[in-house]
């Protein structure tokens, strides 16, 4: 199999060939990873009863010019399909020869049911003309925790413009790497997934779509988390999110959190589910002698600098500079400069700059007076 791009759409005429009925199974040697083939026959053949062995992950993928379909049952002609060999060697395939185009085809591998507490959760993105419609983040009865057979790979990068979404489970002990479908046991409390989304280009407008699908206990919830943005966005049966690349950004984590709203509040990493606002609190007390109070609030994580200044402008003293994460912090003044002595009685100025990735994300003065 091969990639064809054009400029624009035409027909390819390939002349005409003398088919000759086939009747061995035709093999075809692949290598560790994924692997790119296509259908040796002019017709369609069955993938679902063509020999494979255990390495070969059952669904392989082709690529509409869009997006790219999984597939469980048939081999289309002329058409190319990413296969994953799983193992550290290579091995061979042998692709079935009978001709199915007339044969109607068992239900796909794909097609979920659902029992009690089974569920998924889809997660389609867009990116200008490009999409990756098949991921899926659910639970069943029968699945395991970390590798098993309805765990499919997330196929290779087109050569052209994409946009990816993929599961991280690279800390798995067989079969780690990225995924497109990641399925686990049922949890009565909930689970949650860490996954990128990643285009070819920086700046990328992109658009997430994410539907609920089986049978959600009444008691669960979802939410997904922006960890660059730092924003958890509740999924009520369907949701669109968009957000924009950065300057130098081309992949962004999300985390996906299903289930009760303890097990969410524990698994968002640090990210609330109420958005909060920077602020800058009035001392307490003011007037102050020796000692006053300053808080703030953080609305997103980064680069605090929390300073003192006097009446003409001159740093007094640093009370913090350090990067912190989303939440209330609060710091004591003594009314001491840098070198530990005490400052004299009068008008005094606390700011807060907040920066992230070279922005200024928040600053604000206030003013306090110390009294002795």
């Amino acid at each position: 199999a091969y990639w064809l791009i054009t400029r624009g759409q035409f027909n390819l005429n390939f002349g005409s060939a003398t088919i000759t009925a086939a009747q061995d199974f035709f093999p075809i040697t692949i290598g560790p990873g994924y692997s790119m083939i296509g259908n040796p026959f002019p017709y369609k053949v069955s993938w679902n009863n063509s020999r494979k062995g255990d390495s070969v992950q059952t669904v392989a993928w082709t690529y509409n010019g869009t997006t790219f379909i999984p597939e469980s049952l048939a081999l289309e002609p002329f058409t190319g399909y990413f296969v994953k060999n799983f193992s550290a060697d290579s091995v061979t395939i042998y692709i079935n020869p009978m001709d199915i185009s007339t044969s109607p085809l068992p239900k796909s591998t794909l097609v979920q049911s659902y029992g009690e507490n089974e569920w998924r959760i889809s997660i389609a993105a867009y990116s200008g003309r490009s999409s990756d419609e098949i991921n899926y983040a659910g639970v069943a009865k029968n699945a395991k925790r970390e590798f098993d057979a309805s765990d499919i790979f997330e196929p290779p990068a087109t050569p052209t413009d994409y946009v990816i979404v993929r599961f991280n489970n690279e800390e798995w002990k067989k079969n780690s790497g990225h995924y497109a479908v990641d399925i686990r046991p049922v949890n009565e409390n909930g689970e949650y997934w860490d996954f990128d989304v990643t285009t070819a280009k920086k700046q990328s407008k992109v658009k997430l779509s994410l539907v609920s699908l089986g049978n959600l206990p009444q008691d669960f919830e979802v939410f997904i988390i922006d960890k660059q943005s730092e924003i958890a966005q509740r999924v009520v049966n369907a949701i669109e999110y968009e957000f924009t690349m950065g300057k130098n950004e081309s992949r962004r984590s999300f985390r996906l959190v299903v289930g009760k709203n303890s097990f969410i509040e524990e698994n968002t990493g640090g990210i609330p589910l109420v958005p909060q606002n920077f602020a800058l609190r009035q001392n307490y007390p003011n007037p102050f002698n020796p000692t006053t109070l300053i808080q703030y609030t953080l609305g997103h994580s980064g680069d605090v600098s929390v300073a003192i200044y006097n009446i003409l402008g001159q740093r007094v003293r640093t009370l913090r500079n350090e990067f912190q994460s989303i939440g209330t912090y609060s710091l004591d003044w003594d009314g001491k400069d840098e070198s530990g002595a005490v400052v004299a009685s009068g008008v005094y100025f606390y700011k807060i700059t907040v920066m992230s990735n070279g922005e200024r994300l928040f600053a604000e003065t206030k003013k306090m007076v110390l009294m002795k």
